[in-house]
């Protein structure tokens, strides 16, 4: 390119060629540009989904621990109502009913024995034994 340029119409030529590849330049950038906002666009489209999934996640997962820890407090609440019945337990442990000793007897043999026996029992609605049964 060392060579001179004699005519105004050599100068345009050369011109017009520098012109050319600037503008083929302009349209790669061009092309490179809409090409990169594309890829933004799909990966903040993306982006956006996961978002939106992980919110939904997020709200199934802290209703499920709520129903868990409501379920823990039930559990909590129940395990401090059962009471563990051993061989004798007392009036207290079912308020409303009346101890009855028994050893593999009738119905009617358990009600006539209710203050004698001890080797095993069980407990009847206190309003289905007449007062004089339950007052010793």
């Amino acid at each position: 390119m060392a060579s001179d340029l004699e005519t105004f119409g050599e100068v345009a030529q050369a011109l017009q060629g520098i012109r050319d590849q600037l503008s083929l330049h302009v349209k790669v950038f061009a092309a490179s540009v809409v090409v990169g906002l594309g890829v933004i666009g799909f990966l903040y489209n993306k982006m956006d989904t996961v978002e939106t999934a992980v919110t939904k996640n997020t709200v199934i997962l802290e209703r499920l621990e709520a129903q868990m820890n409501k379920v823990a407090a039930d559990a909590g609440a129940i395990r401090e109502s059962v009471q563990t019945v051993s061989a004798k337990p007392s009036q207290k442990s079912f308020p409303g009913y009346v101890g009855v000793s028994s050893e593999d007897a009738t119905r009617d043999e358990v009600i006539k024995n209710l203050k004698a026996v001890e080797e095993g029992w069980i407990f009847i609605p206190a309003e289905n034994i007449g007062e004089e049964m339950t007052s010793e």
